[in-house]
């Protein structure tokens, strides 16, 4: 049995995306009003853009923002973050 995916239904997760990306509210903050509708859309969607990648920690790059992983800082960022976990449970003890 095909799955519905395999035949071509949308899956609810791909219909909603785009209204979540452009509808939340750190999205929106800064827009004006006044703003022509097209305008407006790709201020949000360039914020939303600007967020994903230079922002928001993604698990699969080890909790580093794509920015980071594609500038090569990832291996900077663990060890500094190793270093300040060792540091951290060395005053502790």
């Amino acid at each position: 049995m095909q799955d519905k995916a395999d035949i071509g239904f949308p899956r609810f997760a791909d219909a909603a995306f785009p209204r979540r990306c452009c509808s939340s509210r750190s999205v929106k903050q800064g827009i004006s009003r006044k703003l022509p509708f097209r305008t407006s859309k790709r201020i949000s969607i360039r914020a939303f853009v600007e967020y994903y990648n230079n922002q928001r920690y993604h698990e699969s790059l080890s909790n580093v923002t794509p920015a980071d992983a594609y500038f090569g800082r990832v291996k900077a960022i663990l060890r500094e973050r190793e270093k300040s976990r060792n540091g951290q449970s060395n005053n502790a003890a």
